[in-house]
């Protein structure tokens, strides 16, 4: 029997089939030698010796008093120092410094640095870093490169103001490539941007002016740069290497068997893979740096450094270009930030396009050339198509209409309320193979609920051209390094061509579609209202109205509270603070979204606002609030920003304001300003004397930054002696309209239900683990001795059929069917029952089951108390 683990010879068909991901096991980070440029002293807590490495003769100097590369007695001088404290090596002054510099390294991955320090007291200076590698602190020197530290910061510092005039991303990457070149004197610097599949391509380039090639718009492959050095550019920004032909040096002592070599993750001086040396010589480059672009805390792409011959960075211009690329890191990210922020405002300004232009009693079809023109505005495409109630209509490269019966029929099988998009629908349908590239790229729009139609852009099958720096695929041959993977021997660009597959749908597209989406569902809920139809068919409209609108409003609300939760810094509080502070504001953000829904995701009142957080915050003593002035309603968005920002205001008086003893007030002013906005006046008095806080807290950061941040209003908070003083400004857009205050405003909060109980079995059907769970909790405290849960209506009807059951709770929708033939079930066998719903309770038919309540979600205990009473009074 051959042996399973020895290699096929060059050439056979096992060698064709060579794991290409064994660069992706090599462990890089234990290599085991460092460079010669500087010399490793890692010691011990006790401050001994364990490992020498690098160029040890460079500490003692030259006759002449010179630093000298190293040499042959090195290896015995290195094995000498082992065991010996550092005492023996260094003066006394410089093991103060490096205690020093030792008792700074708290974080992990941490390096310290000091330029210019005698280390052995002979005149000689280095410039070092002192990092923890486990248990051991490794100590990196090089001679002193003489020129200031600060000489580079001020070079970065001026280079980081010219990057944020660049006009557009090639300016930016290329002139960030001519900075860090400029910093650090290679031939060639690059910016190298990785894409979604680990592949890279160089988006800027700066280079000596006797170089005549260019790699700007190269791609390379994923496997370029493996993963786990990938890993290690996140953790060290920065890898450097002097020369590719010179001999490494050995970090002594080597390990023995079962030993791990010392982990040099950290290294500045680590040696590299033989594999990526032999990858540079075939690029005919001598020396290299990389330095890490990371953003988001992932690593978006790299600075490559390339000189053709040896060049050693000295340490205080390799520590300005790692500032230079955290610098230019945090400017990327703002960058792409705002361009997020761009496709934002584009997507609601080309939704305001769509509905603005809406005419009553037009179908879609009617507009259907109207809608094209303003798709075709933000989203490239080559062909439209409508499909609506079986009618269909196309424009520009489209299918056939026997074809497109094909897609509508693969799309009927998609979620109804989202897009669906793909570069290539023959993943999906292999028959659109067959239709000439037509229908290669798809962006289906869903514009309907009841008959599924469709709004559908179309691009064509492309010939895709990507410039790849050599053969991706680059085959495993025997090489210098043994069967394994051997860098590509030629850089010249070869094309490849990729069959079956459109340009892809970005995300700002995306955003765009789904824009038209919620417009075009709009247009059509108005055409269904204003028509004479079946009220059930307009309820479906009504719900995928909602569903898309509050697509967007959860994505925002998700966000949010994870901002809470993020910025509540439990390590600072108490787990309990913590917890009271989160739940506080989560449910200030419930709250206002309850008060809005009550009102159909409209308009609501100020003061409904203002009186409903007070009762539910200090529930006695209504009379300690006053409000003054007009009357005034806020759109949804505004109500919620500004539900947080009161709750905020009114918790921080009961802790520590007026609101915190029995006689302190709280005041609050509304009134209309010149350009239709609205002023809100908060003033505290009667409380405890104000002092300024010593610092801020998420509090008052959401007291004073949600309302400009959020509404692009105003908002001014003063610590007076009498008591909180806040003024608010709300832009005019945020405000639908004022009234008069004279007559009483509603409260939300509501008397406590009294605590019917229940008792026996009870059944929950949902199929949402995590509401199933709260239910089953809110039944067994008011009595149930045990509760079934069923996910689906065929678990709840056998539930039901063997089960003696006293009380049931039915979630509507259950995905693809929904509870009415358990409801039936229940009925017949006279058990009571409720409905729970996250539509609201006016969504559904209630006159099949009169009597029955219907509770929304998020449940709370006294909605189900109050019925359980109703039910109760009912029965009785």
């Amino acid at each position: 029997m051959s042996d399973p683990k020895a290699p096929d010879p060059p050439g056979s068909p096992g060698a064709a089939k060579l794991d290409l991901s064994s660069c992706d096991r090599e462990a890089i980070h234990i290599i085991g030698s460092v460079q010669q440029t500087g010399v490793l002293i890692a010691f011990d807590d006790n401050e001994r010796i364990c490992h020498v490495g690098g160029g040890v003769g460079m500490l003692f100097g030259s006759e002449d008093g010179q630093v000298t590369p190293q040499t042959s007695e090195d290896a015995p001088r290195a094995v000498a120092l082992l065991g010996q404290p550092l005492s023996t090596l260094f003066a006394r002054e410089a093991v103060h410094a490096l205690r020093n510099l030792a008792g700074n390294l708290i974080e992990p991955d941490t390096v310290e640095r000091q330029f210019g320090l005698d280390l052995c007291g002979n005149g000689l200076e280095f410039d070092l870093g002192l990092h923890r590698s486990g248990d051991t602190f490794v100590l990196e020197a090089m001679p002193a490169e003489g020129v200031p530290y600060k000489r580079h910061i001020a070079f970065v510092r001026a280079a980081s103001r010219w990057l944020r005039r660049a006009r557009d991303d090639g300016a930016f990457f290329t002139s960030a490539a001519l900075y860090l070149r400029l910093l650090t004197g290679f031939d060639r610097v690059v910016v190298y941007r990785f894409h979604d599949d680990d592949s890279g391509e160089v988006v800027g380039e700066d280079c000596d002016p006797s170089i005549t090639d260019s790699f700007l718009g190269l791609r390379y492959p994923a496997s370029d740069i493996p993963q786990q050095a990938r890993a290690l550019y996140l953790r060290n920004e920065v890898r450097s290497i002097s020369n590719v032909d010179a001999p490494l040096s050995p970090v002594l002592p080597e390990p023995g068997p079962g030993e791990v070599a010392l982990d040099l993750s950290m290294s500045c001086l680590r040696s590299v893979s033989p594999i990526h040396l032999e990858y540079l010589r075939n690029m005919g480059v001598q020396a290299s740096m990389s330095v890490s672009i990371i953003v988001n805390d992932r690593l978006w792409g790299l600075f490559a450094c390339h000189h053709r011959t040896p060049r050693t960075i000295a340490y205080p211009r390799r520590c300005a270009a790692e500032l230079y690329g955290q610098l230019f890191s945090l400017l990327l990210e703002q960058r792409i930030g705002q361009a997020e922020r761009t496709m934002s405002a584009n997507a609601r300004a080309f939704q305001d396009r769509i509905v603005d232009g809406l005419r009553d009693g037009v179908s879609v079809a009617e507009r259907f050339e109207e809608i094209e023109e303003h798709a075709r505005s933000v989203i490239p495409f080559d062909g439209i198509a409508l499909w609506v109630e079986g009618e269909y209509r196309g424009r520009g490269l489209t299918p056939t209409r026997s074809e497109f019966e094909k897609i509508a029929a693969f799309l009927d099988t998609v979620p109804a309320d989202r897009l669906f998009h793909t570069d290539a629908l023959a993943r999906y349908l292999p028959e659109a193979a067959e239709m000439g590239g037509r229908a290669c790229g798809v962006l289906a729009i869903p514009i309907s609920r009841t008959v599924r139609d469709y709004l559908v852009l179309f691009r064509r099958e492309i010939a895709e051209t990507v410039r790849w720096a050599g053969n991706p695929e680059k085959p495993a041959t025997l090489g210098p390094n043994g069967i394994r993977l051997t860098p590509r021997k030629s850089f010249e660009a070869w094309r490849e061509t990729v069959s079956g597959k459109a340009p892809a749908w970005s995300e700002a597209e995306l955003r765009m579609a789904d824009a038209l989406r919620v417009s075009l569902l709009q247009l059509v809920l108005r055409l269904t209202d204003r028509a004479a139809g079946e009220e059930r068919e307009r309820a479906f409209q009504r719900q995928g109205l909602l569903i898309a609108e509050l697509n967007h409003r959860v994505r925002n609300i998700l966000n949010l509270i994870r901002g809470l939760v993020e910025q509540s810094k439990p390590d600072t509080l108490s787990p309990r603070r913590f917890a009271s502070d989160l739940m506080g504001r989560i449910n200030a953000l419930a709250l206002a979204h309850d008060m809005i829904t009550d009102k159909n995701w409209s308009s609501v009142s100020v003061h409904s606002l203002l009186y409903t957080e007070f009762a539910l915050i200090l529930r006695e003593g209504r009379d300690r609030l006053a409000i003054g002035g007009t009357g005034a309603k806020l759109i949804p968005e505004a109500f919620t920003t500004l539900a947080l920002v009161i709750h905020e205001l009114l918790t921080n008086s009961v802790k520590y304001g007026a609101l915190s003893n029995e006689a302190g007030t709280v005041a609050v002013a509304l009134s209309a300003e010149p350009d239709g906005g609205l002023r809100v006046v908060w003033r505290e008095s009667g409380g405890p004397a104000v002092t300024m806080p010593s610092h801020g807290g998420l509090g008052r950061t959401l007291i004073e930054q949600s309302i400009p941040f959020e509404l692009k209003g105003s908002a001014v908070l003063r610590f007076a002696p009498q008591g909180v003083e806040a003024d608010f400004v709300l832009p005019s857009r945020c405000v639908t309209g004022f009234y008069d205050s004279s007559q009483p405003s509603p409260v939300l909060v509501r008397e406590k239900a009294a605590e019917a109980r229940l008792s026996g079995i009870s059944l929950i059907v949902e199929d949402n683990l995590m509401i199933a769970m709260s239910g089953r909790q809110l039944l067994l405290e008011i009595g149930a001795e045990q509760v079934v849960v069923a996910s689906t209506v065929a678990d709840a009807l056998a539930a039901v059929a063997r089960t003696p059951l006293t009380f049931a709770m039915l979630d509507v929708n259950l995905q693809t069917e929904t509870s009415e033939a358990v409801a039936e079930r229940l009925q017949a066998a006279g058990v009571p029952f409720v409905f729970s719903t996250g539509y609201g309770s006016e969504w559904y038919r209630t006159d099949a089951y009169p009597g029955v309540p219907v509770l929304r979600k998020p449940l709370k205990s006294q909605d189900l108390h109050r019925a359980l009473n109703r039910l109760l009074a009912d029965t009785a």
